[in-house]
């Protein structure tokens, strides 16, 4: 199954797997998910966009949003300080940022790309996502791309972030 739980799969973790995939069903046959889709006659990329409410950043690359169920979103392409240990202060600055760019309350468009495989999908608990929002006119921002443009992360893990 994956999960880095090990071979031997504690009785938890398999109970966790079976919930999550059990509420993404559900999501689905709500209508809380939308599928991407094309007009070039060309397939959607793999993955679940849908709408969003963001109810709390944990730090300036992971929030908590509501879809009609509540999951962690770990942001694609943005490495941000953390906000415990020698990254505090970093990360307290870095997560007042992106708490300015899409306040706690803002409806965004969040994209879940997946592999087939559930395991690629998620990290330490979290949903592996991009969230975009759209600013003051109207113009969708993709969260990460803004992140790293201003400085308060990274594309790629680093030790060093503004």
């Amino acid at each position: 199954m994956g999960f880095g739980c090990g071979p031997q799969i504690p009785f938890w973790c398999r109970v966790w797997h079976w919930i999550f995939k059990l509420s993404i069903v559900m999501a689905i046959a709500s209508g809380a998910f939308s599928f991407a889709q094309t007009t070039d006659g060309q397939p959607p990329p793999r993955g679940i966009s849908t709408d969003a409410v963001v109810e709390e950043w944990y730090d300036g690359d992971t929030c908590v949003v509501t879809l009609k169920l509540q999951c962690r979103v770990r942001l694609l392409d943005c490495w941000a300080p953390e906000v415990k240990g020698s990254q505090k202060e970093l990360g307290l600055l870095s997560k007042a940022q992106v708490q300015k760019l899409v306040p706690v309350g803002s409806t965004v468009r969040l994209f879940l790309p997946t592999t087939g495989r559930l395991q690629d999908s998620l990290t330490f608990g979290r949903a592996l996502g991009t969230i975009w929002h759209q600013d003051a006119d109207g113009t969708w921002k993709n969260v990460s791309d803004e992140m790293v443009a201003t400085g308060f992360a990274t594309r790629e893990k680093t030790r060093s972030v503004k």
